[in-house]
């Protein structure tokens, strides 16, 4: 598959990881009240350790740029 999508290009390094989880917020302090909500912390982040090896589990941030909007540049 990476062929076909870097074709003769240098492949570069992959994933090794058999499933990606993506959250997008509209700002960080969203994550963090979410971080902190007692229910997250109560019943979702225990939960993590049946579905994923947190040894292995990678945290990676970033943000969404918008250029276009409903065929507008903005």
């Amino acid at each position: 598959m990476m062929k076909r999508i870097f074709g003769d290009l240098p492949e570069g390094r992959t994933s090794d990881c058999d499933c990606l989880a993506q959250i997008m917020f509209r700002d960080v302090e969203d994550y963090v009240r979410a971080r902190n909500d007692p229910h997250y912390k109560e019943v979702i982040f225990p939960d993590h350790a049946n579905f994923a090896d947190s040894s292995r589990t990678l945290f990676v941030t970033g943000w969404v740029e918008c250029h276009i909007v409903d065929g507008e540049i903005v």
